[in-house]
């Protein structure tokens, strides 16, 4: 069964290796990592997370001598929310914008578990 990690994040992208470090535990390592975001969590995932020297996604599988192929996340699953033209929203910062993020999680999940043969997990920090 594939394993999937679904996960909200804003400016702090500490939390996906958070909750990375507590599937790895629980041996319930994802196969694959896709998250929601704004465009200003999106730049923040990219600068501290994703960064293949330094970022701190790469620092945990290092440190737990996990294979990077071994697990389908790249930058474009990162996926920024967009409002009703198609822009990225920069913050959640109305009611308006708190809907926006709730939709797109809702039909990300939606569309993540329609595959009987796929385990959704839900970190929403």
């Amino acid at each position: 069964m594939k394993r999937i990690l679904l996960a909200v994040c804003g400016l702090s992208p500490q939390v996906i290796t958070e909750t990375l470090y507590a599937l790895h535990q629980q041996g319930r390592m994802p196969d694959a990592i896709r998250i929601l975001t704004t465009r200003e969590g999106k730049a923040a995932c990219n600068a501290s997370l994703l960064n293949p020297v330094d970022g701190e996604y790469y620092r945990f599988l290092r440190e737990y001598g996990l294979d990077y192929r071994s697990i389908d996340f790249q930058p474009h699953h990162l996926c920024c929310v967009t409002d009703a033209s198609g822009q990225e929203i920069d913050d959640i910062s109305d009611e308006e914008q708190n809907e926006l993020f709730l939709q797109a999680c809702m039909e990300t999940a939606f569309e993540l578990t329609r595959d009987p043969d796929c385990a959704v997990f839900f970190s929403i920090a």
